[in-house]
């Protein structure tokens, strides 16, 4: 997700968290803002979860999530 958006130019800072690089690209998309808001809470729950083990039905779902996001449309190659 975020080689992606930094090839749409849209790079994360070093210093940025996951929560406000995704709050910067929700404003940034708007119309995008609810599956970026999901998958930086996906990405969140992941990171800072549970460490005894991943949750395997999470991390499919995030997998799919960034898989099928577009910042601009379905049919962009980013």
């Amino acid at each position: 997700f975020c080689r992606r958006m930094g090839k749409a130019g849209f790079a994360k800072r070093r210093s940025e968290g996951p929560m406000d690089y995704g709050q910067g690209l929700a404003q940034a998309f708007p119309d995008r803002s609810r599956q970026i808001k999901q998958i930086t809470h996906l990405y969140s729950r992941l990171l800072y979860g549970s460490r005894d083990a991943p949750d395997e039905i999470l991390i499919r779902r995030f997998r799919r999530t960034v898989a099928s996001f577009r910042p601009w449309g379905s049919s962009d190659q980013l």
